[in-house]
């Protein structure tokens, strides 16, 4: 029985060291390894760390984006850029939505290319306009260098996103030459990513261009770092343009690819044939629907110029033409330029007024579309009163 006993006890004995054994080899009573769960833990901590990172990059992000929202903080803010080729148009785009955040709406906005943007100045026609109408009135200038025709219907619905009382849109006989015509087919404002998404066709990029602030500016360093030209292009335009719209002095070409954005000459235009109304027709198509519109003819310089008095007998048949044609539509045509001397000293160039110009010409401008509106040609709700 001794030996028995001592047997046991010795069994006992190497039992316990097998225990310890195994505990000392990192195993846990219940079988499982420990250096697991420490890798578990390891694993854990590499996983929530970024999940931490990216939920508080986000919180921050969204801070910003909410921040550059406020309408007083975004309205003290550079501009930034849309991405749609047209440096003109985005600078014009982003002051549209500050004067609609200021005052809650734009009773009447001023469409149409560069002739436009240098012709009216929307502070001097607001104060003309109330003096003679009695109406208090809220204007921007909507007109964008570098706009060619297939982009009107574009910008014209971007235009009503802040329901106007009455949309002015710019004509001229221009418009009945044929290379005027030939010069006017390539869309960019509305092929664009942001003018994409604004049609309904959806990307990434439009999404965020439309809807984070944060992201323009992102776009608009990028351009710094990647195109001084460009960026410079851009600083000059934002020097010439006012809050309203308006376009004080010339800024050259849209963007810093001067061949891209080469004009056809004035004089080339003239010499061509005349008389096809098919762009006219368009245009008067694009503004018969939606809300109320006008139209403004463009003077233009020398021969050509404000009433010109048969001095060009192919201008001047353009010209009747494109009275006719709007008459026969039963449209309001204003033509300003007619009653005005204008001298060497209002001109920035052909067809381009400078702020001198465009005070005489805004000036007889808002007379007239007064006049209009107490005889009640034109049906004014006056909801900016």
């Amino acid at each position: 029985m001794g030996k028995g006993i001592r047997h046991t006890k010795k069994g006992r004995i190497n039992e316990k060291q097998n225990v310890s054994g195994t505990a000392g080899c990192g195993h846990s009573p219940g079988g499982q390894d420990s250096g697991s769960w420490k890798t578990l833990h390891v694993n854990a901590s590499v996983v929530v760390f970024p999940v931490q990172v990216i939920v508080l990059l986000s919180v921050f992000l969204l801070s910003v984006e909410f921040v550059l929202r406020i309408p007083d903080v975004r309205r003290r803010l550079p501009v930034p850029i849309l991405g749609t080729g047209n440096f003109n148009f985005d600078v014009t785009w982003e002051y549209f939505q500050r004067t609609r955040n200021r005052y809650g709406h734009i009773d009447c906005v001023l469409l149409g290319s560069s002739m436009m943007k240098h012709a009216v100045e929307p502070g001097l026609f607001e104060k003309r306009f109330g003096e003679k109408s009695g109406h208090n009135i809220t204007c921007f200038n909507f007109g964008v260098s570098g706009m060619n025709f297939p982009d009107i219907d574009f910008c014209k619905s971007m235009a009503e996103k802040s329901h106007p009382l009455l949309l002015v849109s710019e004509v001229t006989p221009l418009m009945l030459y044929e290379e005027f015509q030939k010069e006017q087919k390539v869309a960019l404002i509305s092929k664009s990513p942001w003018g994409r998404f604004q049609s309904g066709e959806f990307s990434l990029k439009g999404w965020l261009l439309a809807h984070s602030l944060l992201f323009r500016y992102f776009m608009k360093s990028i351009l710094w770092i990647q195109s001084p030209e460009q960026y410079n292009r851009l600083k000059i335009i934002l020097r010439n343009m006012k809050t309203n719209g308006f376009l004080m002095r010339s800024h050259g070409a849209i963007t810093g690819n001067k061949k891209k954005y080469k004009r056809v000459t004035l004089r080339k235009i003239l010499a061509s044939k005349t008389g096809n109304t098919q762009m006219l027709d368009s245009v008067l198509d694009v503004f018969s629907r939606g809300a109320p519109a006008v139209f403004l003819e463009m003077p233009l310089k020398g021969k050509t110029g404000p009433a010109f008095r048969g001095k060009d007998k192919k201008f001047s048949t353009a010209r009747r033409l494109l009275r006719k044609t709007i008459e026969k539509r039963k449209k309001l045509l204003f033509s300003p330029g007619e009653q005005i001397d204008f001298g060497k000293d209002c001109w920035l160039g052909n067809n381009h007024l400078n702020p001198k110009g465009a005070e005489k010409f805004t000036v007889v401008f808002a007379d007239q579309l007064a006049d209009k509106v107490a005889s009640e040609k034109i049906n004014w709700r006056g909801a900016g009163e």
